[in-house]
């Protein structure tokens, strides 16, 4: 009989096991979805399908893309161990005839609930971070791009373009790519970009509504961080904010453009602030920022444009 037994059970336990790693990567695969695809936008989504076709993807965003892996898998990890210990709470109190003191519970929570919750708000921080981290890679490509273009024809001098031009030019198309992840709050930004108006003229035909700059001057809570305002509301804030915190430059070497951007992000998680930033003030806005750069080389064009970009 037992002859009989084992291998039944080896097989329940296989297909167990198997099930149970199916439930876990498929988690494991939600939560990276929700964590990426929350900070994307078009223009990011753009940027990083061209880094992929170009084959610099893994070269500019390989860092960011396995800390996205690791924080994904932590994040699960966290949820699952958290039903487990919830269960067998339940479990206990169900089964156990013996009345736990009051005071001992109590004492247990305290304890336990403020690391919990410090280590929740960390964990959120360090993925908005990361992302920050991951959208000034792609923000880089952008304004490589688009420097790319517009540094020939500030050689050529045609329609008067200047540095400071290209450069406007540049942050914008940053900016664009950078906006998911800003953290919106009161602010002083108002920055005189054409190219920036053009593109809040054409989120204004989409649909988004121009509220200024009217945010909160800290956010409270963890829901308030996340930013959960709909998206028609801060489209243009976070575009315009994203604008002000980013820095962009370039160095021009035979024909080749290396593009640096700089971008700070402001740390909105409660009680972890301090950890992930400095105390800086970007755009009227002050609080503890986290400073991201970086750098992705391109080629001019050789000559100014055939078409005249205007």
């Amino acid at each position: 009989m037992d002859t009989n037994l084992n291998p039944k059970t080896n097989r329940l336990q296989r297909t167990s096991t198997i099930w149970s790693l199916l439930c876990h990567a498929t988690g494991f695969l939600v939560v990276f979805g929700l964590l990426s695809f929350a900070f994307i936008n078009e223009a990011a989504f753009t940027a990083l399908q061209k880094l992929y076709q170009s084959g610099d993807l893994s070269r500019l965003l390989f860092r960011e893309l396995l800390l996205q892996i690791g924080l994904s898998a932590c994040i699960w990890a966290m949820g699952y161990i958290s039903y487990l210990l919830l269960k067998a709470q339940l479990q206990t109190r169900r089964t156990t005839l013996l009345v736990r003191a009051r005071g001992a519970v109590l004492t247990e929570t305290l304890i336990i609930f403020p690391v919990f919750l410090l280590f929740t708000m960390g964990l959120a921080q360090l993925t908005i971070n990361n992302m920050a981290g991951l959208l000034t890679g792609l923000a880089s490509y952008e304004a490589g791009r688009t420097l790319s273009v517009w540094v020939p024809e500030v050689e050529a001098r045609r329609h008067n373009i200047t540095k400071e031009i290209a450069i406007d030019k540049a942050t914008a198309a940053a900016a664009g790519v950078l906006a998911p992840v800003v953290t919106t709050t009161l602010n002083n930004c108002k920055p005189n970009s054409t190219t920036l108006q053009k593109q809040i003229s054409g989120l204004l035909t989409a649909g988004n509504i121009d509220i200024g700059n009217i945010a909160p001057m800290q956010t409270t809570s963890m829901v308030d961080a996340l930013d959960t305002t709909i998206l028609p509301l801060r489209g243009i804030a976070k575009t315009r904010l994203a604008y002000c915190s980013t820095t962009v430059n370039y160095q021009l070497q035979s024909n080749k453009i290396t593009t640096s951007v700089q971008y700070k992000h402001k740390a909105a998680m409660p009680l972890v602030r301090r950890i992930f930033g400095n105390l800086d003030t970007v755009a009227g806005s002050p609080g503890f920022y986290s400073n991201f750069q970086r750098q992705y080389v391109t080629t001019k064009q050789i000559a100014p444009n055939v078409v005249d970009p205007y």
